[in-house]
């Protein structure tokens, strides 16, 4: 219970950095929603292609701690970063070059591109973060660390909160940014929980 709680909690907590976004954007509209929801469909696909990579690398790390095989643990997270970090740029490029072509794969609907693509151009910078977070935290994970992540993790979702209600809504002499203000939220979510899990 003590490794699988934090685990559990962490997967949780993971997905909940976008899920705010689109919590938040409640009072801007109904296509306002629906488009900071379909753009963060995006990073759903993105993140289970990365769950699939460091999963792998997981498995390994723990067969590797089991034997104290540390260069091997360290050949395994050098992989899980590239591999990761290579899916991260893949759909980096796109969402930044064409975001409204993106965005066509989802919807007609030409109001909810263009919100949409504003908002997936700016969130986009935060996936090859997410990428390096991912399989930093499997790698604690398969060596019994589980706490450190749970907490950072949790700081991030905080520093999204706020710049969210600072940013989405212009409060405090922050600029009212709308979607664009919830995406920059998250992708500095994101760098905080990425340097946090570095140091």
């Amino acid at each position: 219970a003590g490794i699988a709680l934090p685990i559990a909690l962490q997967s949780l907590l993971n997905t909940a950095v976008n899920f705010v976004d689109t919590l938040m954007i409640g009072q801007l509209g109904e296509t306002s929603i629906a488009a900071v929801g379909l753009a963060n469909k995006v990073f759903f696909v993105f993140s289970l292609l990365v769950f699939g990579i460091v999963s792998g690398s997981g498995i390994l790390t723990a067969q590797y701690w089991g034997k104290r095989d540390v260069p091997n643990i360290r050949r395994v997270l050098g992989m899980s970063l590239i591999l990761s970090t290579l899916v991260s740029i893949l759909f980096l490029i796109p969402s930044r070059l064409c975001p409204d072509f993106v965005m066509s794969i989802f919807t007609d609907e030409k109001d909810t591109i263009k919100i949409g693509a504003t908002y997936l151009m700016i969130v986009a910078i935060s996936y090859p973060f997410t990428a390096v977070t991912n399989a930093y935290v499997t790698l604690l994970r398969g060596v019994n660390q589980v706490k450190a992540p749970v907490i950072i993790t949790s700081i991030s979702i905080l520093v999204n909160v706020v710049f969210n209600y600072l940013l989405i809504y212009g409060k405090f002499g922050f600029p009212e940014m709308g979607v664009a203000g919830a995406a920059i939220a998250t992708v500095l979510a994101r760098i905080v929980e990425c340097v946090a899990l570095l140091i």
